[in-house]
Formats: C-alpha cells, sequence, structure tokens
C-alpha cells in the first residue's frame, strides 16, 4: 500500500459523535417576533406619517414620496410574512442584505428630505420616514445584537443631521429639540429591543438547562432499569447455579466465569451508551468487538476518533468482514491478553486499526496465497477501492490498518486500481498506535 495517509483528526480520545454546532440565522423565539415586529412596523407605520406630511404641505410636490413610501410599504409587509413563515432566514442573515437595508434606509431618508419643502424638514409632521429609520434600528438590533444596534442608532442620529442640512433648516433651539427628540425616538426602540433580547437569552438559557436535567434523569432511569434487568438477574443466576451441588465443581465455574463475561461486556455497553450517541456504523464495529470479547474471554477496548464516517454499504460492509477476519486470526493465532480497535475518520477515508498483545509472528513466513489475509482482509478492501497493513514481529504481537475512501471523497480510487498488498515487516516501534 502506498505510504501515503489521509489527514488524521485532532488527537483526542472522543466519547461521542462530533456535532458541528451552526448559530442559529434567525433568533428565535421572542428576539424572532421582534425582527417581525420591526419588519412589520415599517411597513404598517410608513402611511400615517406620509399622510402627515401631506397635510402639513398639501400645495408640495410629493407624488414621488407617496410611490416610494408605498413600495416600502409592500416589501416589508411580504418580508415579514415570509420571515414568519420561516422562508427568509438565510436571507437576512447576509451582510450585504444589512448593508444594502441600512443603505437604502439613509438613502430615502435623505432623499425625501430634498422633497420637502425647503426648511421645513424639522417642523412636526414632516419627516416621512422617521418611523421607517426607527424599525430599521428595531430590526437588526434583534438580528445582530447590540453593537450592529447602537451603532444604526448613532448612525440614523447623523443622518438626521444629514437630512436638516439637505433640506436647509435652520438649527433653531425649537428644531434641535426636534431633532432630538427624534433621535430619542431611535434610542428607545434600541433599548426596548436590547431589552426583551437579554430577557430571551435568559429564559432560553434556562429551558435548556432544564431540558438537560429532564434528559439526564430519564437516561439515569434507564441506566438504573437496564442494569436491573441485566445485572441483578444475572447475580441472582449465578447465586442459584452456584448452590447446584448435583452439578461438578469446573462446571459451574465455568459456567460462572463465562456469564460474568459476557455481563461485563453488556454493562460497559450501557454505561457508554449514556453518554454517547456513536452512530449505526460505530455501533455495527462496536458491537463486533464486544462479541469477540464474549466469545474470547480477552479484553477488547474499542475507541472511535471523529464523526460517523459517510460510507457506501459496499464500502462499510468490505471494511466490517475485514476487521472481523482480523480478529478471526487474533482468536485463533495471537494468544493475546487485550485486543484495541480503533475506528479514525479522516479527510478522506475511513480507518480501522486492530492492534493485539499477543505473539505476533513474521509476515515474511506467511505463505501467499494465505486464504484469511489474501482474500478476507486484502482482497475484499480493494474490491472496495481499500486497502491494508499488516506490521507484526515475532513476540511484539500485531498490528492490522484496514481502510476504505469515503464515500463523499473527491477522487476516491475506484475498485481494482491499487497494487496487490503484502504484509510487511515492522519494528517494535512501529508497533505503537499512532
Amino acid at each position: 500500500m502506498s505510504g501515503v495517509h489521509p489527514a488524521e483528526p485532532s488527537p483526542v480520545r472522543v466519547h461521542g459523535r462530533v456535532h458541528v454546532g451552526v448559530p442559529a440565522v434567525v433568533p428565535a423565539g421572542g428576539i424572532r417576533r421582534l425582527v417581525v415586529a420591526g419588519l412589520a412596523l415599517r411597513a404598517l407605520a410608513i402611511p400615517i406619517p406620509v399622510a402627515l406630511l401631506q397635510r402639513a404641505h398639501p400645495h408640495a410636490a410629493l407624488g414621488g414620496v407617496v410611490a416610494v413610501a408605498a413600495l416600502l410599504c409592500a416589501s416589508n409587509a411580504a418580508a415579514a410574512v415570509a420571515l414568519a413563515r420561516g422562508w427568509a432566514e438565510d436571507a437576512v442573515a447576509r451582510r450585504s442584505v444589512f448593508a444594502l437595508d441600512v443603505g437604502l434606509t439613509a438613502a430615502v431618508g435623505l432623499w425625501a428630505a430634498s422633497r420637502v419643502p425647503r426648511g421645513t424638514l424639522l417642523a412636526p409632521n414632516s419627516d416621512a420616514f422617521l418611523i421607517y429609520t426607527v424599525g430599521t434600528v428595531v430590526l437588526w438590533t434583534g438580528l445582530r445584537g447590540r453593537l450592529a444596534g447602537a451603532l444604526l442608532t448613532a448612525g440614523g442620529l447623523g443622518i438626521q443631521v444629514g437630512m436638516a442640512r439637505l433640506n436647509g433648516a435652520d438649527l433653531t433651539p425649537a428644531n434641535t429639540f426636534e431633532l432630538g427628540s427624534r433621535g430619542l425616538w431611535m434610542v428607545i426602540g434600541f433599548v426596548v429591543v436590547t431589552i426583551v433580547a437579554s430577557i430571551s437569552r435568559q429564559s432560553l438559557a434556562t429551558a435548556l438547562e432544564e431540558g438537560r436535567r429532564a434528559g439526564r434523569e430519564t437516561e439515569r432511569a434507564r441506566v438504573l432499569r437496564e442494569m436491573h434487568d441485566t445485572v441483578l438477574q444475572t447475580l441472582e443466576a449465578i447465586t442459584a447455579r452456584l448452590d447446584r451441588v448435583d452439578l461438578p465443581p469446573e462446571d459451574r465455574v465455568a459456567w460462572v466465569r463465562s456469564v460474568a463475561s459476557r455481563q461485563s461486556v453488556e454493562l460497559r455497553r450501557v454505561l457508554r451508551r449514556e453518554a454517547e450517541d456513536p452512530g449505526e456504523t460505530y455501533d455495527r464495529f462496536a458491537q463486533l468487538a464486544s462479541d469477540f470479547e464474549i466469545r474470547t474471554g480477552v479484553l477488547a477496548d474499542f475507541v472511535y476518533v471523529g464523526p460517523e464516517p459517510a460510507l457506501a454499504a459496499r464500502q462499510e460492509d468490505a471494511l466490517f468482514g475485514a476487521a472481523g477476519e482480523a480478529l478471526r486470526n487474533a482468536e485463533r493465532h495471537a494468544n493475546a491478553r487485550t485486543v484495541n480497535v480503533l475506528f479514525a475518520t479522516g479527510r478522506d477515508r475511513a480507518r480501522v486499526v486492530i492492534r493485539d498483545d499477543g505473539c505476533g509472528f513474521n509476515p515474511e513466513e506467511v505463505p501467499v496465497g494465505a486464504y484469511g489475509i489474501a482474500e478476507s482482509i486484502v482482497r475484499r478492501l480493494q474490491e472496495s477501492g481499500g486497502g491494508a497493513t499488516i506490521h507484526s514481529t515475532p513476540g511484539t504481537g500485531t498490528r492490522v490498518e484496514l481502510w476504505v475512501p469515503l464515500a463523499t471523497a473527491a477522487g476516491a480510487p475506484a475498485a481494482g486500481e491499487r497494487g496487490r498488498l503484502m504484509p510487511r515487516r515492522t519494528t517494535r516501534a512501529r508497533m505503537r498506535p499512532r
């Protein structure tokens, strides 16, 4: 086999499937409702200030302002419906959408300031898009957090000053007060959303902790129930068998040893499953190691590293069959005290490494046509695009490495492309797990 090995997963012994946490695109619960409320606020509140603007300036040419207001009202209503139904979650998470929406809010405000009669923008009811700007602060504070909200609030205040300058409004005491009151509305929107978001996060954290606690209690009850159904009954059966004076002592001891061995494997399986969710593939190989231990009485330690692999059925069956043959060889020839089975998932392949501390052998003395190695291990894996390597030295045990490409690996080798693989001799140093 080629000496090139795939990139290994992080060299940390893990006890469960790897899950990559992905933050929610749209905050859930109360924060999500706030986002929908921000869109609804922008949609429903636009007609009122536009109507007041027309009433305050009946002779101004405000047809363009009315048209833009109607377009914004319809688009925000559609976005609110889409978000409420979960259709637009990916879109609103994009920075480009955030930048576009904020830029549109600023552009619409500045443009409207040029349409209002000159010098009147800071008069009451003369800013058609003030509430729209407040809604923008509410919306993106809920979506992107306090920092974004604070920056939008300060930016909105700056936009108001720019609008006043563009409109030519004088900063008289009355106008300054009006400008401050408009900025206050943005601050209020920011503060309200921040408080509600904080309460929502605390409530969510409390609910998650309660859920975890309830889950732990349920799992504990399940484990205790299984232990009662298995361990306790087994102990009672052992006691009853030892009391059987009609059976020879050696038969009773042999039976107790066999039952205790099976029960110890089952108990480890139950306790491991309490904290793990390894997946069907790992469970299958863990069961293979457990069956070996029950059958032989040799301690078999199963460890897996990395996420559950994406294997085609043919590849998984080939790897499973080859691993089973390697364990049968250890059972027949190794005379080992312990066997370690490692299942590791890399970037482009899945590996199973089986190492025993038995008597070992000289690979060069293995007949070329030895069926168990040549057919049940090497050929089986080659037909699935994989391979095998056997490292052994007399007196130091045996290490068998099996691998197949992942079903999703780009450029995975096709079956039959690998050259014939022969076991090769190694030193004690190479016997150590990698």
